[in-house]
């Protein structure tokens, strides 16, 4: 049996390991991957069951703002986002989400 994971993309966060340890103490499996990831190696992935949008004060490089790929939206996979206003997910945190907040997203959607 495949282990669910979730997906932290990094949006210019520095607190994306802090975020994953969190999940991983409810006991579920993440992964942190880059912003580009493709639509393709997302679904390569096994059992991905959510997908958090992790953004931060590294927003911008080089005088360009990290995005999203906007085709990541399509999927149905469920979303939030954390620290990243460009978002067009229907829940965002200002700042990482309490552990009641990770609960809710991990077991019951959003």
């Amino acid at each position: 049996m495949k282990q669910d994971l979730i997906v932290i993309l990094d949006l210019g966060s520095t607190q994306n390991t802090v975020l994953a340890r969190d999940i991983r103490a409810l006991g579920v499996y993440s992964e942190i991957h880059p912003h580009d990831i493709t639509v393709e190696e997302l679904k390569a992935l096994p059992n991905v069951k959510g997908i958090i949008l992790n953004g931060g004060e590294n927003r911008i490089v080089d005088g360009q703002a990290v995005v999203v790929r906007d085709e990541l939206y399509g999927l149905d996979i469920p979303m939030i986002s954390v620290d990243y206003p460009q978002s067009k997910c229907e829940v965002k945190y200002d700042g990482l989400p309490g552990q009641e907040d990770l609960k809710k997203f991990l077991f019951q959607g959003c």
